[in-house]
């Protein structure tokens, strides 16, 4: 067991080698599907908090070079959640309120499924932060969008 997790984390390593090389030399796309990649790699090594500002960083690059709507929204999504792990409940907000502003009205279904959960997640953080119309606003969207869950109409 101990040979085997050695081995994951050479590959991880040699994969996340790359993947670096691929964003530093690459067009836009390129370089966001890179920095995608890298921080799906220290995803998979779960249970280590530690990878937390590293994936923040890599989703951060995304943001910074993606033309592309559902790596952009998914870059959006995972930040916030990870914000809303570390309680940095302002900045959970913000990539959460750009992702339902950005992507509510598209007709992707991974999209649609992230900016729902986004919607219910700002429900729950502007409870936390004492805003309670704003709570109640985002659960009444929240409700609103599972009522129309097989309508491929605008989210919100």
């Amino acid at each position: 067991e101990k040979a085997e997790e050695l081995i994951n984390t050479s590959i991880n390593q040699e994969a996340e080698q790359e993947y670096r090389q691929a964003a530093e030399g690459g067009t836009p796309i390129i370089q966001a599907e890179a920095y995608h990649q890298i921080a799906r790699l220290y995803e998979l090594q779960q249970g280590d908090s530690a990878n937390d500002e590293k994936i923040i960083e890599m989703y951060s690059n995304v943001l910074t070079v993606s033309s592309d709507d559902v790596l952009t929204a998914e870059a959006l999504y995972k930040r916030g959640l990870l914000y809303t792990k570390q309680s940095q409940s302002e900045a959970a907000v913000k990539d959460f309120e750009e992702l339902v502003k950005r992507f509510s009205k598209s007709q992707d279904n991974d999209i649609r499924t992230m900016v729902e959960d986004a919607t219910f997640q700002l429900s729950n953080m502007y409870g936390k932060l004492g805003d309670i119309d704003a709570a109640i606003e985002k659960a009444k969207v929240t409700e609103s969008i599972a009522k129309q869950r097989g309508n491929p109409g605008p989210l919100a």
